[in-house]
């Protein structure tokens, strides 16, 4: 346990007394995740709890592509409506704390349903429910979290909170997957569920520490007097916005393609436990915290668009070693090894989108990134779905169709660059 918490000291290191407010807004972003960390562990289980009730891969494509329709054609008018407000923060905070205590209703569902079937219904619907006050803070939380972080400290910080998440989520879904295989159904994911929602309490106790400078900041976030508001500039998104969004939309659609099909592929084919889907979420975790280290330190070296142009290639990898080796040990490898691409993608992409743009825009922008990357969220997995049901193509075809398309995206990228003048490397100091 000391080394763990020692661990847990480097990571979200305290700030002194006379901390300035960044660092302050620092810690609290990083405490925030590490909280917030336990409740997404919970979440990674949801298609699985949905399926031991008796969903159907139809069903599992829902929950995955509606919540991102939802989101899609919500998130540009949502951030109109946010930007409107004058108590701002307090709409933001609102949504994330419904949308919290609404996971923990889905403890209740098994209890109210008359069976299984219908409870397996009841939680897909629910699920689906929770989507929308998640578009209250889904854009709004990280355009203020841009605003409280200079340009050149994002990169790190983003980071650092991505290896908080994931490196807790690689302790969490483990021992979780041995939680629920050792105890009765469906009592094991009820507990689970409310253990999820009581954890969440912490992140939001340091939400509410964060140190809000309305007097320095811009209106798109804060609430700032009429009078101080600095003048707005129009949001361009054609050019390179337009250009980055495409690019993005294209990588994601090849992204969530297969989204549906793992865990239905998973327990229904090779016959996964909720242990081993426990451990390969926890590789999946190691790998991203491995991703995001790697490409964190290849950003203070290399402008953005050099990690475009290589990290998407290689996501191609992962669903042909799944359909062409389909050995549940070599795929925990696979997971673990392979998911240290995507943060590359991440990192570059967002902060390229956010640097396109002018900080009074960050809410705006923020919601057309969301909307580009949930419309294809929605688009792909029902895609995903309807090519394996083909039975000359089933699942194992779909997969292979899927690296195709990975590549695809990887060779626009490579292709298509974008070409701003002010796309730099953030000094190595500032990390």
């Amino acid at each position: 346990m000391i080394p763990i918490l020692r661990v847990a000291r480097r990571l979200v290191p305290a700030p002194g007394a006379n901390s300035s407010t960044l660092d302050h807004n620092i810690y609290c972003m990083y405490a925030e995740i590490a909280w917030a960390a336990i409740l997404v562990g919970v979440f990674s289980f949801n298609a699985a709890f949905a399926i031991r009730l008796g969903a159907s891969k139809e069903a599992i494509a829902l929950l995955t592509s509606v919540p991102a329709l939802i989101t899609a054609a919500l998130s540009v008018p949502s951030a109109r409506f946010i930007e409107s407000r004058k108590r701002r923060v307090s709409w933001l905070f609102g949504g994330l704390y419904t949308q919290r205590f609404m996971y923990g209703a889905v403890a209740l569902i098994p209890l109210l349903a008359p069976d299984h079937i219908t409870a397996s219904s009841w939680l897909v619907a629910w699920l689906i429910l929770i989507s929308l006050p998640t578009i209250l803070h889904s854009n709004g939380l990280q355009a203020l979290f841009a605003e409280l972080i200079p340009e050149n400290r994002r990169a790190p910080v983003f980071a650092r909170r991505y290896v908080i998440l994931f490196g807790i989520m690689a302790v969490v879904t483990p021992l979780a997957g041995i939680w629920l295989d050792h105890l009765p159904f469906p009592l094991n994911y009820q507990l689970l569920y409310v253990i999820g929602w009581l954890t969440s309490m912490g992140s939001n106790y340091y939400l509410h520490r964060l140190r809000l400078p309305a007097a320095h900041v811009k209106r798109a976030t804060f609430e700032v007097q009429a009078q101080h508001d600095a003048p707005r500039t129009p949001l361009n998104v054609r050019g390179p916005v337009g250009q980055m969004l495409l690019n993005l939309f294209v990588y994601y659609f090849a992204l969530m393609f297969p989204a549906a099909l793992f865990t239905p592929y998973y327990i229904n084919n090779l016959n996964a436990s909720d242990g081993w889907l426990g451990l390969n979420a926890a590789a999946g975790s190691i790998g991203l915290i491995i991703g995001y280290t790697f490409w964190e330190r290849m950003l203070r070296r290399h402008p953005y668009r050099w990690v475009l142009r290589r990290a998407p290639i290689f996501a191609l990898l992962y669903p042909v070693l799944i359909a062409l080796i389909p050995d549940l040990t070599l795929l925990l490898i696979f997971n673990l090894a392979l998911s240290a691409v995507h943060p590359g993608v991440d990192l570059a992409g967002l902060n390229t989108t956010l640097k396109l743009s002018r900080p009074e825009n960050y809410t705006m922008i923020m919601s057309f990134y969301t909307m580009v990357i949930n419309a294809a969220a929605f688009l792909a997995p029902l895609a995903g779905v309807w090519l394996a049901d083909r039975p000359q193509i089933g699942i194992v075809g779909a997969l292979l169709i899927t690296g195709a398309l990975r590549l695809v995206a990887g060779i626009l990228f490579a292709a298509k660059p974008i070409g701003e003048a002010g796309d730099a490397p953030a000094p190595a100091s500032a990390a």
